[in-house]
């Protein structure tokens, strides 16, 4: 017989309501119903239709059946004890991934230094240092590598941004080197556009059409525009005109 406390206790590790409880009339034994785990609760399958009109082999169309409720709590106290031995295991594998990544970034000082670098190839090793725990000598290489390529790049923009001065604002005329022609697609339809390279800032605008047909990377040309200062070193040029390439890249 089971006892009200036992009943309780098999409610709340089943997680089910206490009016979804039923007894049995002859043991009196607390039970509880369970959908179909085949058909889930449906009893029929539409799509075998031909074959005993759809009946689920499983329930026989009945949808579930009543289980005891010491069962269903039972299973999911055995489930629960085997999620935390699970979690349990992957905790310890992470801390032990983890002490060997430091004892690793110990022995490899640059590395450290090189992993602090904002690149995508270096996140990408610090991501696999973080789920193996160690880097093969050519990742470390890369990573050096990349970190010392980025930290140049970075120097260079920097000395270049301190060097850049405001984009004056007005109608000037203006030479500059072209980094730079690309298609644009706006509400007005299709146009080429220019990256200039004036020396002390960049200027964006169109592309003027007489120079059209003639004009590519490298080379250098001078027009009249009115300039737009954006920020420091950088701002955009506007109805550009007379304008002209006086270099051509070779």
């Amino acid at each position: 017989m089971s006892t009200q406390k036992n009943i309780e206790r098999w409610i709340a590790e089943a997680g089910v309501q206490a009016e979804d409880v039923k007894f049995q009339r002859e043991s009196k034994t607390p039970v509880v119903w369970s959908d179909c785990y085949r058909c889930g609760g449906a009893g029929y399958f539409r799509v075998w239709g031909h074959i005993h009109e759809g009946r689920c082999f499983q329930c026989g169309g009945g949808k579930g059946k009543w289980v005891a409720l010491s069962g269903v709590a039972a299973r999911k106290r055995n489930a629960a004890k085997k999620a935390e031995r699970r979690a349990a295991q992957v905790s310890a594998k992470i801390a032990e991934v983890e002490a060997r990544a430091l004892a690793f970034l110990r022995s490899n000082p640059a590395l450290v230094k090189a992993l602090e670098v904002e690149h995508n190839i270096l996140a990408d090793l610090a991501a696999k240092l973080q789920r193996f725990g160690c880097l093969s000598d050519k990742q470390i290489e890369l990573a050096l590598k990349v970190a010392a390529e980025q930290k140049g790049r970075d120097e260079e923009r920097a000395a270049q941004d301190a060097a850049a001065v405001d984009v004056p604002e007005g109608r000037h005329a203006i030479e500059g080197k072209v980094l730079s022609i690309k298609e644009q697609e706006s509400q007005f339809g299709v146009s080429w556009k220019l990256l200039l390279d004036c020396g002390d800032y960049r200027l964006f605008g169109s592309l003027p059409r007489s120079i059209d047909p003639l004009v590519k990377v490298g080379d250098i040309v001078r027009l009249s525009a009115e300039l737009q200062p954006k920020e420091k070193g950088f701002g955009f040029y506007k109805r550009p005109t007379k304008a002209s390439i006086i270099k051509e890249n070779a």
